[in-house]
């Protein structure tokens, strides 16, 4: 962590907390997830390796892109493309619902980065969606599992 100055909490989850970071180095913008517990707990630990295992395998333009792994102090950090809006933040700012073309555009996004997991034996039972400059990306797969 050391590389990277916080710029503030993205969101919290049940593994833990996902931190918008900066790379002193490269002034890139990425996301940090800091997992809470990732050796006390052989559950988590075991959906931990699978999600890292996965991600570093997924290449796509509607995958969020898995960056680096590393520890610290017994603590699993993931570092992650920073993807700027989430659906969240879409619908939150669309209470009306989104114009047709918009979902016609998000559905085929989702339908791709889908058939790209599925074509490489990936499953998830929790597809989070994520928007990258309008792009629907696949984003915390700790339920996929390859087939």
């Amino acid at each position: 962590m050391n590389k990277y100055d916080v710029l503030g909490v993205v969101g919290e989850g049940a593994y833990g907390v996902v931190l918008k970071c900066k790379n002193k180095d490269t002034n890139e913008v990425v996301a940090i997830k800091k997992f809470k517990e990732s050796e006390e707990d052989e559950v988590v630990r075991k959906t931990t390796l699978r999600e890292v295992k996965i991600l570093r395998i997924m290449r796509h333009e509607n995958i969020v892109q898995l960056k680096e792994a590393f520890r610290r102090r017994g603590k699993l950090y993931l570092v992650f493309e920073f993807v700027e809006k989430s659906m969240l933040d879409i619908l939150e700012a669309n209470p009306n619902g989104v114009d047709t073309e918009t979902v016609r555009v998000l559905t085929c996004q989702l339908a791709r980065a889908i058939e790209y997991c599925h074509r490489h034996d990936v499953a998830s039972s929790t597809l989070v969606k994520a928007m990258k400059h309008m792009p629907w990306v696949l984003a915390d797969l700790p339920e996929a599992s390859a087939i």
